[in-house]
């Protein structure tokens, strides 16, 4: 049996990870819940949630769904925190393909939130699994998956390895300047950057 090939997405999840406002705070202190009531007004916000949606909408999604190969699963993280209205609009976007499913959790960061479900598709540590990680303004070439499957049969004597498609199209368009584009050549930048790890406990 193959490696099974998981991506994961974290659409405005409330909880630790490499936001710049959790540095410096010590778990379970004042200062993180002050720092996780912070993040909430951000992630929340009509503006920015109308914007992650149209860019997750019209650019995430469609690619995950155009992928040459078809086999793989497609996790979204979102919180509990996350308003109802934004939740429902959430399901229903990730209704639209059985590959993608939804995990609204209240864990306080990534690795806990996502542990129960990669343990649940490893059947215990039973399966390998190569995690792929996309942002929810991201977008992957149509031959991401077939790549990364050519990886993992490549790699299938190692415990673990790494992989990335370090060639990519980056896309900006801020309030005072028109769109711009630049060619990046970069390894491992978050898009597409993927881990077989040596154990469901961790991820990508």
């Amino acid at each position: 049996m193959g490696d099974l090939l998981v991506g994961i997405c974290r659409f405005s999840f409330l909880g630790r990870g490499d936001w710049a406002v959790y540095a410096g705070t010590e778990r379970g202190s004042e200062a993180e819940t002050q720092a996780r009531a912070r993040s909430a007004a951000t992630l929340y916000a009509s503006a920015r949630m109308e914007a992650r949606f149209r860019s997750f909408e019209r650019l995430t999604l469609p690619s995950i769904l155009a992928q040459s190969q078809g086999d793989f699963r497609f996790l979204v993280l979102t919180s509990a925190a996350m308003p109802a209205e934004y939740r429902a609009r959430l399901a229903r976007l990730c209704a639209t393909d059985a590959r993608i499913c939804l995990l609204v959790s209240d864990a306080g960061d990534v690795g806990a939130a996502l542990a129960p479900a990669l343990t649940e598709l490893s059947e215990g540590g039973r399966h390998r699994l190569v995690q792929f990680r996309l942002d929810d303004d991201d977008c992957l070439g149509i031959g991401y998956v077939e790549a990364l499957h050519r990886a993992a049969r490549a790699a299938r004597d190692y415990e673990a390895f790494a992989f990335s498609m370090p060639r990519g199209l980056l896309i900006s368009h801020y309030r005072d300047a028109g769109p711009a584009y630049y060619e990046i050549m970069r390894p491992f930048h978050g898009a597409g950057a993927a881990l077989r790890p040596r154990g469901p406990a961790h991820n990508v």
